[in-house]
């Protein structure tokens, strides 16, 4: 393993010498030797769902519905899915999803033309899009809880260095770093405006005590949020797999027949649990899925096959949605002459409404939690 996370390492520093600050906090256990092939049918599936979920994202009956403002799409997202006999299946969607960087540059490692194939390429993309956001400003801030304890530490640390590459100044803060001024604008610790803020902190709508002089500056149009509670609410926030899965809902947002389909084919119908339909929820548990409707990772999250009844009745005392459970396709390599099987799903990369990469999670166990030895992040290729 050791082996193969030096030829990255060194690779890395070859093509990308900027990132090299960075890749010392890379965790090795982030990085799989393995790349994952998927057929073109699901990736054409999985690109007709993500054009369809965006019409319906950008559509004015869909944030009136909502009762937000639309705003402008969050510079990066992140679709996650199993792929199963009966085609993909959605389990999320993030609007500020980790390890776009970590992909593009194993993608580079493993010789595939994916990030060449946009015109213009992808870091220019992403230039282009912070161009939007930063207009004349010359400060941006990468926020996140704690940040040097996050396993994606290395990733902000990549960003700064593209940041500092075109042309601003960068700090990577803490909620709790940020100076509230009398008129709600956010300052830094020496005492500097915070005009743009790249937002990795998982308080999705800023609702805890040390997110209030966040939200007050978002909401009062003193600092712009990348993503922001807004874009999380349109697209991140697990009720929507509810009202995605309804047919009904779609419909009085005059939502085509065709778009329709197509969403009905990944998401099945997804269900808030609510107390008169809790003893039906439990009684059908071994097919369901758990998660907090507000969550996000595998926090919270339950498979129905195994959760106990006091377990059961303790989550749903918050929003909970209850969805098909699927088994996660798996995977088998040999590496340093081992057979080995993992779990993976896949992460589809969007940027400015287009797929730009495709990133596979492995794992063994029960969630995607980037601890086993030979998982990680893998490049994707359709076949």
């Amino acid at each position: 393993m050791m082996t193969y996370f030096s030829q990255f390492h060194d690779f890395v520093n070859q093509k990308h010498p900027y990132f090299l600050k960075g890749l010392s906090f890379l965790p090795p256990l982030m990085v799989s030797p393995f790349e994952i092939k998927i057929p073109i049918k699901d990736m054409n599936d999985i690109r007709e769902f993500i054009d369809a979920i965006l019409r319906l994202n950008h559509s004015t009956s869909y944030s009136k519905a909502l009762g937000v403002s639309r705003v402008n799409d969050s510079p990066i997202m992140g679709f996650d899915f199993y792929l199963t006999e009966d085609g993909p299946k959605l389990i999320e969607i993030n609007t500020n999803p980790a390890a776009l960087l970590l992909a593009m540059v194993l993608h580079e490692f493993k010789g595939h033309p994916t990030c060449e194939i946009y015109k213009p390429s992808l870091l220019q993309r992403l230039h282009q899009r912070f161009i939007q956001a930063m207009g004349d400003h010359h400060l941006i801030v990468i926020l996140d809880e704690t940040p040097l304890l996050q396993h994606t530490y290395f990733e902000f640390e990549w960003f700064k260095a593209l940041f500092e590459q075109w042309g601003w100044e960068c700090l990577i803060l803490a909620p709790q770093d940020l100076i509230s001024a009398d008129d709600h604008t956010l300052l830094t610790p020496d005492g500097r405006a915070v005009p743009v803020i790249y937002n990795r902190y998982c308080d999705f709508l800023l609702e805890s005590p040390v997110s209030q002089p966040l939200f007050k500056a978002f909401t009062s149009g003193k600092v712009q949020l990348l993503p922001s509670p807004v874009h999380y609410q349109l697209l991140s926030d697990k009720y929507r797999l509810t009202q995605w899965s309804s047919p009904e809902f779609l419909s009085a947002l005059g939502v085509s027949d065709t778009d329709k389909a197509i969403i009905a084919k990944i998401i099945p119908p997804v269900t808030l649990i609510s107390p008169d339909r809790v003893d039906e929820i439990w009684a059908m548990r071994k097919t369901l899925f758990f998660k907090p409707a507000q969550g996000y990772g595998s926090r919270g999250v339950y498979k129905g096959k195994s959760i106990s009844r006091p377990a059961f009745d303790r989550l749903i005392e918050h929003p909970t949605i209850a969805q098909p459970y699927f088994n996660a396709p798996t995977y088998h390599g040999q590496y340093d002459g081992q057979d080995l099987e993992f779990k993976y799903d896949v992460r589809v990369y969007v940027v400015d409404g287009d797929i730009v990469l495709s990133a596979a999670r492995l794992f063994k166990g029960q969630v995607t939690n980037l601890q086993t030895e030979y998982g990680g992040f893998a490049p994707v290729d359709s076949k």
